[in-house]
């Protein structure tokens, strides 16, 4: 199936204005210029809603809602990060460290943002292949 060609929004606004001063149904136009004809439909509406002529959401509106809904997953993860490293180090008779909080919940969550959120470095792989000191062989039998 071939891609539709992506076209510029000074592109797209002069379309708009072509077809708004020549008069010309928009299957002739669209005809002329290789778009299609619900495209020049959705360009102008889109247009009208931008420039204040038409209720609906204007592109700084849709460009800011996608930013605060991926700002929100963030601030969720890390917010379930927390929650579950408080209920990790609350665990009686264990002594853990953050990579080893990290280590156990690896496949739930990124290790990235794990560590950021933890405020530790990204040496967990390092951590993965060392072997366990005398003290923490002796802490966890």
């Amino acid at each position: 199936m071939p891609k539709t060609p992506s076209y510029s929004l000074d592109f797209r606004r002069e379309v708009v204005r072509l077809l708004r001063s020549s008069g010309r149904p928009i299957p002739q136009l669209a005809a002329e210029l290789g778009c299609s004809p619900q495209s020049l439909r959705k360009w102008t509406r889109q247009l009208d809603v931008d420039d204040g002529r038409r209720d609906g959401v204007s592109r700084d509106e849709r460009e800011e809602l996608r930013r605060l809904r991926r700002e929100n997953r963030i601030l969720t993860e890390e917010r379930e990060i927390l929650r579950k490293a408080v209920v990790f180090f609350a665990q009686d008779g264990r002594t853990v460290t953050v990579f080893g909080f990290i280590a156990a919940t690896k496949t739930e969550h990124a290790v990235q943002t794990m560590c950021r959120v933890l405020g530790q470095p990204l040496g967990i792989r390092v951590w993965e292949r060392r072997k366990p000191s005398a003290r923490t062989r002796r802490m966890n039998p």
